[in-house]
């Protein structure tokens, strides 16, 4: 599950969703 979390943590959790969403969600 740690893994996951880093992976949402650095935005590349979801590849598909554009960078600049992935830091607006972070």
């Amino acid at each position: 599950m740690q893994r996951d979390l880093a992976l949402l943590i650095k935005g590349d959790y979801n590849p598909r969703r554009r960078h600049s969403e992935s830091i607006t969600r972070a």
